[in-house]
């Protein structure tokens, strides 16, 4: 009897512990998801276009699948969708206007519904606009890296997505500052609680918590000087290094890194962040007297996930990118369908 008590609790505390191991496996599988689904766009001037007033606009494109791939992965070549209502392969126009079955196709193509609704949330103002997607119009327009390839070949070669002019737009809004997000879906994503203006004061070196650099850093550290600076949001201490070196250029660091304490000074967010000819440091809020838009930006920016950052590198290839404070998260990445 006691041989079969003994192994009775065996049996109870294995399945106890695969139990453990299966919902804890399936909290990062949701964490995962969760971020991974959150599909966010941004909203764009667009000028270029001969003939064409200005105006505001949102690219679906990345969500559209153009390319034919072979056994190995690699594309074959571009494939057409017939998105575009004109002569396949011989697309002359900068701008098309997608009416009836062709809004249809772009519809089942980035996998939206009439019935869904496009949210535009301007953080700075923290105020939320939305739009039903049946009323807002769909186009395409020619890239702006594709302007000297007329009649294109491909579809590729245009960007596919949502048209709204300046009087749509909130009075509040100002767009030249980009500081909106951009969500199509069922529901709001956004949590609607005021992220916070990472205010910067520039402090001592030595107040900059003590952390290990990675090589990026060392390759550059016998002639580099640093600049310093803090800030306070959300009941903790945020912390920038950048990193100058007289061999690259002492005007714009070639390094920096980030740090996040709180009140008990444990660490809870450190990131590093490598500039080249591609990427280059962000302006500092309230560090450059002729740049006024607020770049840094940190708290709860959408419901059921955790406090984020972002701000601190400007890319010329690549989208901007939304840390979670919360590392066991991904970062998210913003579709801005940039081709350059």
């Amino acid at each position: 009897m006691q041989i079969k008590k003994i192994i009775s609790i065996c049996i109870l505390i294995l399945l106890s512990c695969d139990i453990y191991a299966n919902e804890s496996n399936k909290v990062q599988q949701q964490k995962s998801h969760a971020t991974q689904k959150l599909d966010i766009f941004t909203l764009d001037y667009i000028e270029y276009l001969e003939n064409e007033s200005a105006f505001y606009f949102t690219s679906l494109s990345e969500n559209i699948t153009f390319d034919n791939y072979d056994e190995n992965g690699e594309v074959i070549l571009p494939r057409n969708l017939q998105l575009i209502p004109d002569t396949v392969g011989n697309y002359k126009k900068d701008i098309y206007i997608l009416n009836k079955e062709y809004r249809q196709r772009f519809m089942e193509a980035t996998g939206i519904a009439e019935t869904d609704t496009y949210y535009l949330y301007d953080y700075q103002n923290n105020q939320l606009t939305t739009y039903p997607i049946s009323e807002l119009e769909v186009i395409a327009i020619i890239d702006a890296y594709s302007m000297d390839e007329k009649p294109c070949k491909f579809e590729n070669y245009y960007q596919f997505g949502f048209r709204l002019t300046s009087n749509q737009l909130p009075k509040a809004l100002d767009p030249d500052s980009y500081q909106t997000l951009v969500y199509i879906g069922k529901e709001n994503p956004f949590a609607l609680q005021q992220i916070t203006a990472l205010d910067w004061k520039k402090i001592d070196n030595e107040d900059f918590p003590i952390i290990s650099k990675t090589e990026i850093f060392s390759k550059f550290i016998q002639d580099s000087f640093n600049k310093t600076y803090q800030a306070k949001a959300n009941g903790w201490n945020y912390y920038v290094q950048d990193h100058f070196s007289q061999e690259i250029d002492v005007n714009s660091a070639y390094y920096r890194q980030v740090v996040i304490k709180d009140q008990g000074e444990a660490i809870l967010f450190n990131s590093e962040y490598a500039f080249n000819d591609e990427i280059i440091p962000a302006f500092l809020n309230d560090q450059h007297p002729e740049f006024q838009h607020k770049v840094q930006w940190s708290g709860r920016l959408f419901k059921n996930q955790p406090l984020v950052i972002f701000g601190f590198e400007w890319k010329s290839f690549g989208c901007p990118v939304i840390d979670f404070i919360d590392r066991s998260y991904k970062s998210l990445i913003i579709k801005c369908d940039n081709r350059h």
